[in-house]
């Protein structure tokens, strides 16, 4: 009988065992065709042929966590080709215009599929065609590199 007992609760665990498999199995191609869907989305063509999207979409777009390395790029290549320069400075202090691309600096520093490349470049052409901001960019991306607590 104990016997009986002992291959019954073995039987129910694996049967327990293979619906957890699958359940993770099916969740995670779930997840997987979901992120294909969003870079799709955002291609190069898709890009060219949608309507120039607000800061605050782009913003968006960099934020996301699901956003792949490419999504960044093309993000930002939009990013500064619209919106690439900021509001001239008051003075000697940066226009508070100046703390949003502060922040996508921070974002950019801190996304999880951002790479050296990604983050050069975009200090790089941010001082570029905003020269009176030179220091402010790269103490922004001092800041945002000393964030990540690598």
């Amino acid at each position: 009988m104990d016997a009986e007992a002992l291959i019954i609760v073995i039987i129910v665990l694996l049967v327990m065992l293979i619906l957890a498999v699958l359940t993770f199995v099916i969740s995670g191609s779930q997840a997987k065709a979901h992120r294909k869907k969003v870079s799709k989305t955002t291609t190069k063509t898709a890009i060219k042929k949608a309507p120039k999207r607000s800061f605050a979409e782009l913003k968006a777009a960099m934020k996301a966590k699901i956003a792949t390395s490419e999504d960044l790029k093309l993000a930002i290549d939009e990013l500064l080709q619209n919106f690439g320069t900021i509001t001239p400075k008051l003075g000697a202090r940066p226009h508070p215009d100046f703390d949003k691309y502060m922040d996508l600096l921070f974002t950019i520093c801190r996304h999880p599929n951002t790479n050296k490349h990604l983050i050069i470049d975009f200090e790089g052409s941010l001082k570029r065609k905003n020269e009176a901001y030179s220091q402010e960019i790269e103490q922004a991306v001092q800041r945002g590199l000393s964030s990540r607590g690598l």
